[in-house]
């Protein structure tokens, strides 16, 4: 086979022996590193910055996607675990609290009230949805919150998950 017009196209290498055709895709290398100063947790991309939160410091590490660099701006909340990008905030979870603090994407700093989180379990995960935030609870059972983004004051629901049962609760519980 083959239509003789030669060679693919970029990044690209092609040969023709025995009627076949091998292309190869472009070797991709790391561009950038960033020392982060200390063991990354969690790294979230919102509003052209990394956010990255570090196991065993207050201080979250804020880089410019664009330049690979610090900013000399590090917004603290104590014991992190987690964080996500929604409603124009960073939410990260104090664990010591425990609370849910916002930071302004645009203003770098805690922005409103906390929210507080159960004091039994431990909170460990935090995603944004299409009109809540969400916090995992690590504990038995383990628990699901949905919170409100706007009146931040206590969980709008609370989703008891059966130990073993990530995803969905066994049939005798439905």
């Amino acid at each position: 086979g083959g239509d003789g017009g030669g060679g693919g196209g970029a990044g690209t290498t092609s040969g023709s022996t025995t009627g076949t055709t091998t292309t190869q895709p472009a070797q991709k290398t790391a561009i950038k590193s960033v020392d982060v100063g200390g063991r990354p947790n969690n790294i979230v991309m919102a509003n052209g910055k990394a956010w990255v939160v570090r196991s065993g410091n207050s201080r979250l590490v804020v880089i410019d996607a664009e330049t690979a660099k610090r900013k000399p701006y590090s917004p603290s909340v104590e014991n992190p675990s987690g964080e996500a990008a929604g409603f124009g905030k960073l939410w990260v979870i104090n664990q010591t609290a425990p609370e849910l603090v916002a930071i302004g994407l645009a203003s770098h700093r805690r922005e409103g009230s906390p929210v507080p989180l159960p004091a039994t379990g431990k909170a460990v995960a935090v995603a944004a949805g299409s009109n809540a935030m969400w916090v995992g609870i690590r504990g038995n059972p383990g628990l699901l919150l949905r919170i409100d983004p706007k009146n931040r004051s206590q969980p709008t629901k609370t989703i008891e998950l059966p130990d073993g049962a990530p995803f969905l609760p066994p049939p005798q519980a439905i």
